[in-house]
Order: C-alpha cells, then sequence, then structure tokens
C-alpha cells in the first residue's frame, strides 16, 4: 500500500462527545497503562461531568448467570411438559452473542433423544428456577433437523448451518450494501497513519462491527470503520489499544470504511478490488464466525503476549442473550494474584480461530479489575457494572433485551383469526376429504388465500398424474420456523385434504415427504401452529 499525508477527516455527530473528551491524553495500550486514563476515558466509559449515563432501571433488569448453570438446564414447554435439555450453546466470537441453543432432547414418544439447534430468541429463561422454556410439542421436536456436524470449530461451512439461511454467512451484512461497493471502486482510498487509541464495538444493520479511533501524529482522531467484529476481532492481526495502524479508507454517507489495514506492520485484508469484503467472500476456515461456549471454559488467556491465567468461567447476560464477561484465575506468578478469579468484560477479549484467547489491557489494568462477585446480582447495581469495566477503559456493553419469537407475537396475531383453531379455513381442511400425490414442485410462494389473513407458504405441485395442484403449507410466518424449503424441481409426497377457499380448490398439507425428510404439519385434527 502507499500511504500519503492526508489531514481531511470527519467525525460522525454521535461520536463527537467521545473524540473530544480523550484529545488531550494519550491512552495506553497493552504494553503500559497511562495513570491519567480513567479521566481521560470517562465519556468512553459512558459518564459525562462525572455521571453515569446508564439508567438504573435498564441495569437492575439485566440477570446474569454463570455458564455452567445454564448448560444442563432443563428445556420444557408451557404446558410443563419435558422438551429435552440444554446441551451447549453457539456464540458469535466477535459479539459474543449467544446465536443457537444446543438441545439434547428426551426419550419420549417411544423414540431416542436427540441433538438439535434452536435459536436462543426461542428461548425465555424462568429465573425462579433456571430453566428454559419454549413455545414446542413433544412432536415438533421430534421433527428437528439433528446437529452433528463433524467439526464443531467449522460452524461457518457445514451443512447444517446451510440449511438455515444464508445470513449465518455474512450475506445478511450491510457491508456489502452497493453503494460501499461503488465507493471502493469509484474512489481513491485516503491513507491515515497513526495510534488506535480506542475500538468500539457496535450494531452496523444486522451485525455488530469493529470500529477503530485512530490519532495522528497531529492529534487529529479518526473514526473508522473495519468490519465484523468476529471477522476483525478473531483475526491473527486483530488490533488493540495503542498499536500502530496505516489504513486506506473511503468515504461513504460520511463515514469511513478501511479496505486494507496494516496494524503494527501486519496486513489484514478487508475489500477487494471490486469493493466485495473479504468475509462475505471468505471461503477458508481461519476464522470461523461461531464457536461452542463449552470449549472456551478452561483456555489459556494472553496479557501483553504473556500468558496471565485461564478462562474459569463464562457469565452471561440472559435477557440479550449476551456472553457479558468471563472469569480469569490467574497464574501464581502473574502479578500475585492467583485464586482471585477476575471479572473481564467481553468487549477486552479477542477469541482466535483456535479459541486462543487474549485481552486488550495491560497488566496494570487487569490487576485494578473487580473479582467475580459471589452473587452476580451485585452486578445490576450500576455502581458496580461501572467499576467492572472502568478498569479496562472501555465503555459499559448495551444489553439490549433479545426479543423472544414465541413471545413476540400475542397470541391473536400469531395465528390470526383465519389461522386459528376454530377458523372457517381451518375447519374447512379438518373435514376435507383426504388425499395423496407425488409430483414436482413447480414454484413455492407466499400467496394471499383469505381476505384479513395473513399471506400463506403456498407450493405449486405439478402432480404425476398430469394434473397441477395448489397446496396450502401453513402460514407464511411459520415458515421461519421450519427447515423445509421446496423448491422448484424438488420431488414430493403430499398427504393432506381438499378444500375450496375463495372459489379455488386447495389441498392443505398435513405431511410433506421430500427425500428421506418428512414435514408434519398437522398433528391430528389440529395445524402444528396453534399446539
Amino acid at each position: 500500500m502507499q500511504f500519503k499525508s492526508n489531514r481531511v477527516h470527519f467525525v460522525p455527530a454521535s461520536l463527537a462527545i467521545i473524540l473530544a473528551a480523550g484529545s488531550s491524553a494519550a491512552i495506553a495500550g497493552p504494553d503500559g497503562a497511562a495513570k491519567d486514563k480513567r479521566q481521560a476515558q470517562k465519556y468512553i466509559n459512558g459518564q459525562q461531568d462525572g455521571k453515569s449515563t446508564l439508567k438504573a432501571s435498564d441495569v437492575q433488569a439485566l440477570h446474569f448467570v454463570r455458564s455452567g448453570e445454564l448448560i444442563g438446564a432443563k428445556l420444557e414447554n408451557r404446558a410443563g411438559e419435558s422438551l429435552g435439555s440444554i446441551e451447549d450453546f453457539i456464540v458469535e466470537r466477535g459479539s459474543g452473542s449467544i446465536v443457537f441453543a444446543v438441545v439434547k432432547s428426551g426419550d419420549f414418544l417411544g423414540l431416542g433423544g436427540k441433538s438439535f439447534a434452536m435459536p436462543y430468541r426461542d428461548l425465555a429463561l424462568r429465573k425462579t428456577d433456571n430453566v428454559f422454556t419454549a413455545n414446542m410439542t413433544p412432536e415438533q421436536v421430534e421433527r428437528q433437523t439433528e446437529f452433528l456436524p463433524d467439526d464443531w470449530t467449522d460452524l461457518i461451512t457445514t451443512d447444517w448451518m446451510k440449511e438455515l439461511g444464508a445470513w449465518v454467512t455474512g450475506d445478511d451484512e450491510k457491508s456489502r450494501d452497493e453503494k460501499i461497493r461503488t465507493a471502493v471502486m469509484e474512489q481513491d482510498g485516503r491513507p491515515l497513519q497513526g495510534q488506535i487509541v480506542a475500538i468500539d464495538r457496535s450494531g452496523f444493520g444486522d451485525a455488530e462491527h469493529a470500529s477503530v479511533t485512530v490519532q495522528t501524529e497531529s492529534n487529529e482522531r479518526y473514526i473508522i470503520v473495519l468490519g465484523p467484529s468476529w471477522y476483525v476481532l478473531g483475526s491473527e492481526n486483530a488490533p488493540y489499544r495503542g498499536q500502530r495502524i496505516d489504513v486506506v479508507a473511503v468515504n461513504v454517507d460520511g463515514m469511513w470504511y478501511a479496505t486494507e489495514a496494516r496494524i503494527d506492520g501486519n496486513t489484514i485484508k478487508l475489500r477487494n478490488d471490486d469493493g466485495t469484503s473479504t468475509w462475505s467472500t471468505h471461503e477458508s476456515t481461519d476464522t470461523p464466525r461461531y464457536f461452542l461456549l463449552s470449549d472456551l471454559i478452561g483456555r489459556s488467556v494472553e496479557i501483553a503476549k504473556s500468558t496471565s491465567g485461564e478462562v474459569q468461567s463464562a457469565i452471561v447476560e440472559t435477557r440479550s442473550g449476551s456472553v457479558a464477561f468471563i472469569g480469569l484465575d490467574p497464574n501464581e506468578n502473574f502479578l500475585g494474584m492467583a485464586d482471585t478469579i477476575r471479572l473481564t468484560p467481553w468487549s477486552v477479549m479477542r477469541v482466535d480461530s483456535r479459541l486462543g484467547v487474549s485481552l486488550d489491557t495491560s497488566p496494570a489494568d487487569f490487576e485494578e479489575g473487580m473479582q467475580v462477585p459471589e452473587s452476580l446480582a451485585e452486578l445490576t447495581s450500576v455502581a458496580t457494572l461501572e467499576q467492572a469495566y472502568a478498569a479496562f477503559g472501555v465503555k459499559p456493553a448495551s444489553f439490549e433485551r433479545r426479543e423472544h419469537r414465541c413471545e413476540a407475537r400475542p397470541a391473536k396475531d400469531r395465528v390470526g383469526d383465519a389461522w386459528g383453531r376454530d377458523a372457517k379455513m381451518i375447519k374447512a381442511f379438518a373435514d376435507g376429504e383426504k388425499i395423496e400425490f407425488g409430483g414436482t414442485v413447480r414454484e413455492q410462494a407466499m400467496r394471499s388465500v383469505a381476505g384479513g389473513a395473513e399471506d400463506a407458504w403456498v407450493i405449486t405441485v405439478d402432480t404425476e398424474t398430469g394434473d397441477r395442484r395448489q397446496v396450502i403449507v401453513a402460514p407464511g410466518w411459520f415458515k421461519s420456523r421450519q427447515a423445509g424449503n421446496f423448491q422448484r424441481g424438488d420431488r414430493v409426497v403430499v398427504q393432506g385434504r381438499t378444500a375450496t377457499i375463495g372459489n379455488e380448490q386447495w389441498v392443505g398439507a398435513w405431511i410433506i415427504k421430500h427425500g428421506d425428510r418428512t414435514y408434519t404439519f398437522w398433528n391430528g385434527e389440529n395445524p402444528v401452529w396453534v399446539d
């Protein structure tokens, strides 16, 4: 890369207060700590004029639990029926967000148990006894896709993850926006050099991204978005505060986006010549996006390139489904702090592809950290939560409540009048003539079949006898809960019942067989979405 001197820069208004607060003091990196860092970082820590910006009501609503109390927890439905237990959690390495729970089903219905993955947002935790609940029946559990990848660290490329949708591979990220691609193609990237004085992880589109605040030798500051935190901070060349950075960036809608960066002499490629992001086209497993939470426990931790101890526990904030802290057990020879488990924020952690853990802090800062409180309820105090982050010079995390899909819709909206148990359309299919046929899927679509009702998930099948059948599978919103995704050309066998809806002849699918998979949409006389 060729870097030229450039003084033109942009500071977003929303971040100006953060930059102004630290402009007069150097912020030390992992190799040393400035004595005045606490004052220089007070805005970054979530304070203004010495007053906390955290709301007591928000903090008091948080709920922290050790991962050891969640892994192995029971899973029930709302009727109190056992669905199995929580075997593990799948975590995104950048944000620390729990994406899925790995569930081990019980041995019921005359069938053996199996492992499957359930989105965390489909679970709710009953705090009184640490039991998870889900809006499912035992029959629905048995229809789940079994989750047995050979290599758990390779979650980004397993066939199982592909079945869940393209978003898990990064296709959802706004960084692939056409405007950024165009900017990379049309703009001359601006070179910039300086020291990394702050690293921020914040929501950007549908993902958490990492940005760096760079201070030049002339004390100018730039905020530059590097890329998704799982990719940037999981890289072997991940940035740390205090490091030298040389970067080339383009400006889109007033924000700077890096195309490549050299951090302490090591290059991290962020965008290709055509503007596409390297993480969206990243086919190797050098930086897998996910890992199992249980695999983190016992891992060695480095501070300033020296082994400091190991991960003794992970602490989860259950409402947001985030790994909030780890409990770090220091080595006996590390600062004389043996047997003093230190509370360490996730926001200073780096977890690489081999689950090597390092901290963006110095030994001196780490020594100032809190001990893990015996009762995690102490963390629901504003003063205590601020103290937990202040030692490391980072702002408190924003634990946004994860909306559980089983609770997100009121019951009436979830089933809708036209899709409820006693609805006219549902009764028509319950009383209809039984039918079974094989054929080839012509198309899959969302269609309106009843006035005022949510659209239906519909497939059109060209049957083996030459007929064309319109098959109502389920309400459209229900599709996202099912692994079934019938594509043009798929051969299927449909079992169901016929009914006339809106002067059209329809088949209501009770069971659809596709290859060696069977999908059940009715249990007895009732559709599964009203169970």
